[in-house]
């Protein structure tokens, strides 16, 4: 989403072996938007403090009944987080200003009205993305619904560096580092294909000079994660770039969790598609 762009309302609708993921919400997510949930999800990972629907303290009991959580999400565990608002900022890579913490304000309002409906054969299963409420010491408290808690407790998991997120200039080349980094385990190298790519970023397909424009700005992009140490990327033929990712010992990686534990025992991809 460009910056003036009004946002629309959010109906994404994935299906991932034998389940059927959608996503809705009042308000389309832009990346700034996946900024805070990953900032979010590195604090989480970094307190690790478990919830339950069956734990009785009020604000435990506020954030629970925030998640709307349905079917098999209303049990087990949900991660948990508490924090400033300063050091949720700092997280994001902002300042704490006002602009900067009504800013988080606003994607913590977004990322908490988006319902996630899960369907696995006959069992159904639904909850909100996150939910948050406002502290008297002026700290925020966070829980994260079940699903992306097991990428933080679980074995399955995907890890984004916001450290080198935060050296990225363009939301283009954010956007484009995140999808790489879900796809591309730290040591391992694979052929990215620039239209895939695109529709990734943008999730519609496009035509003409506005296709162009996105393939410019995908190349830009990758020019941007080449320059990172983490990174090596090389143009090749066929509209492709070979990508590497490094191994790194940054402790600023933000977990979420992968669609299937079948992924970890599949050998790569040789080509992202």
């Amino acid at each position: 989403m460009s910056k003036s762009e009004p946002r629309g309302k959010l109906d994404v609708e994935r299906t991932h072996g034998d389940l059927k993921l959608r996503w809705r919400g009042p308000d389309e997510l832009g990346i700034q938007d996946e900024t805070v949930l990953l900032a979010v999800l590195l604090l989480a990972r970094a307190e690790r403090t478990s919830l339950t629907r069956h734990d009785e303290s009020p604000a435990a009991t506020d954030l629970w009944r925030g998640l709307q959580a349905r079917g098999f999400y209303d049990e087990g565990e949900v991660v948990m987080t508490t924090a400033s608002f300063s050091a949720l900022a700092k997280a994001c890579g902002r300042g704490d200003g006002g602009s900067s913490i009504g800013q988080i304000r606003e994607s913590l309002r977004r990322l908490s009205e988006v319902t996630l409906w899960v369907t696995a054969g006959p069992a159904q299963a639904s909850s909100r993305l996150l939910s948050w409420i406002v502290g008297d010491d002026k700290k925020v408290l966070i829980a994260v619904n079940r699903r992306l808690a097991e990428g933080l407790t679980g074995t399955h998991s995907v890890q984004i560096d916001l450290a080198e997120r935060q050296q990225l200039r363009s939301t283009t080349a954010q956007a484009l580092h995140s999808r790489i980094s879900s796809q591309i385990r730290q040591g391992e190298k694979s052929n990215v294909i620039l239209d895939t790519v695109i529709a990734r970023i943008w999730g519609t397909s496009a035509t003409g000079a506005t296709l162009r424009k996105r393939q410019q700005r995908v190349h830009e992009a990758f020019n941007e994660v080449g320059s990172l140490p983490g990174w090596t990327v090389e143009r090749i033929p066929n509209g492709r770039y070979s990508v590497k990712r490094h191994k790194t010992k940054s402790g600023g990686s933000a977990t979420a969790t992968e669609d299937s534990s079948s992924n970890r025992s599949q050998a790569p991809a040789p080509e992202l598609v």
